[in-house]
């Protein structure tokens, strides 16, 4: 059932294939402005914690981190209970949080596919694209991506699940784009941030989403390093794991449902 949720998705974002076209143009447009800036800043000082290859690569491999974390769930949450139709994900024959995790990796799997990987190939060719690991460090970064991806899914879940207390979902949006943005490191890496703001970042589970898995694929760390960031990764979404369950069974309990 997980699977089949997953590739109706999957087929329902192909079937607007003129969109991924668009997609595509805009997303690399975007990759381009973002190494022009990049291309800028460098050319007025030298900065340490990276170089100019590496910034390139760090924003390439962001906007596939994007698109593999992209999640509609907290929206969905919200839209659900507005208008009643949460009712009915209660007795469907799969879980409500792994309906909403197949929904989000056959959307995201196009993205990747489709819009991600050709915008980063085709950026490369002007660009350049660094990489100085090797099989190791390819193996622990792909780790990290994968539990990054796992890491953002529920936080997002679980930002949504407040719907069922606040009851409205207006937040969502603007609270999960301007946390992310913040925190992760997805556009500006953790490297050029202020002491106190980097402080706060890597007290969050955020920068394991994007700044640590890019971190890891441009060798920024030992394996021994890499493998406690993993480690940090698993003990981060066993809480959140657990919290959402805590949530979810209080939810229960609590709904009140707007419309029909």
């Amino acid at each position: 059932m997980f699977y089949k949720f997953l590739e109706l998705s999957f087929k329902e974002k192909y079937a607007y294939r003129f969109d991924f076209y668009i997609s595509i143009l805009a997303s690399i447009l975007l990759i381009v402005v973002q190494v022009n800036v990049w291309q800028a800043l460098y050319q007025e000082s030298s900065v340490a914690a990276a170089s100019l290859d590496q910034m390139v690569t760090y924003v390439l491999l962001s906007s596939i981190i994007l698109a593999l974390t992209n999640s509609e769930a907290a929206s969905k949450i919200g839209r659900k209970m507005e208008d009643g139709s949460i009712i009915s994900d209660f007795t469907k024959p799969i879980s409500f949080r792994n309906y909403l995790f197949a929904e989000d990796l056959g959307n995201n799997a196009f993205r990747v596919i489709f819009v991600a990987f050709p915008s980063v190939v085709v950026t490369a060719l002007f660009f350049g694209f660094s990489w100085e690991g090797d099989r190791m460090n390819s193996t622990l970064f792909f780790a990290a991506l994968a539990l990054g991806v796992l890491i953002s899914f529920y936080i997002k879940y679980i930002i949504g699940m407040f719907v069922f207390w606040l009851e409205t979902s207006w937040y969502i949006h603007f609270f999960v784009s301007t946390v992310f943005t913040l925190f992760s490191g997805s556009v500006i890496p953790l490297w050029f941030y202020p002491d106190w703001l980097a402080a706060v970042s890597y007290v969050l589970p955020f920068r394991l989403i994007f700044f640590e898995p890019i971190s890891i694929f441009l060798n920024k760390y030992s394996p021994k390093d890499a493998v406690s960031i993993i480690g940090a990764q698993v003990l981060w979404l066993v809480i959140l794991v657990l919290f959402e369950r805590l949530l979810w069974f209080n939810a229960q309990k609590k709904i009140v449902v707007h419309g029909g």
